[in-house]
């Protein structure tokens, strides 16, 4: 039985209980917050231990309401590929609970690597895709943010993003405004749009 004053807080319309904790949980990042992990970034600071430990049911209301709010930021460099089974525990419970990621992907490309197109410039991403698919069952939101070297045509970074299909019809994609300022040009932002659209399609 909970103790009389976790019943008097249940008591509380459950709307006012999620104002108390939208108020708790404050939105400052939160950098690296795990070992061996894919997460750089988390956009909210933990619910207070505390408040987890009250009861059963007040803890999955906060952890509910903490999920729906934050927005877990993944970065991609290139073909890096860690594997699954060396993540630590918190990031695959983080991502249990997701609802809303943000991907940054980043690719450098040499000439060379532009004209060549390697099939292992795609693993990295893939992995993540399918990390996302099969480990985030929650998610419904993912936010693209970009950043491509100036020696790629729009062809080859359509096809260093094919490995965001795995997704297509899970999540709905939206492109991060900073994409803007790290694509450097217009006509890549439009393409982004149109293919983002597809996606969303």
């Amino acid at each position: 039985m909970d103790p009389p004053q976790t019943s008097g807080f249940l008591r509380i319309p459950v709307e006012l209980r999620h104002c108390i904790y939208g108020y708790l949980i404050r939105d400052t990042p939160v950098d690296y917050p795990f070992k061996n992990t894919l997460i750089y970034r988390i956009s909210h600071k933990a619910p207070p231990r505390q408040l987890l430990l009250t009861s059963h049911q007040i803890r999955e209301e906060v952890l509910m309401h903490y999920y729906g709010s934050v927005t877990l930021s993944i970065f991609h460099f290139g073909s890096s590929r860690p594997a699954r089974e060396d993540l630590n525990h918190n990031t695959l419970t983080a991502l249990r609970r997701a609802t809303k990621v943000q991907l940054l992907l980043f690719w450098i490309l040499t000439e060379e690597e532009a004209e060549a197109l390697p099939s292992t410039l795609l693993w990295g991403l893939e992995d993540r895709t399918l990390l996302l698919r099969d480990d985030a069952p929650k998610l419904n939101l993912v936010t693209i943010i970009l950043s491509f070297s100036n020696t790629s045509s729009w062809r080859e970074r359509e096809f260093l993003l094919k490995p965001l299909q795995i997704l297509k019809g899970k999540v709905k994609f939206v492109l991060g405004h900073n994409s803007l300022k790290k694509l450097n040009d217009i006509d890549t932002w439009v393409e982004m749009q149109r293919y983002i659209k597809a996606l969303n399609s």
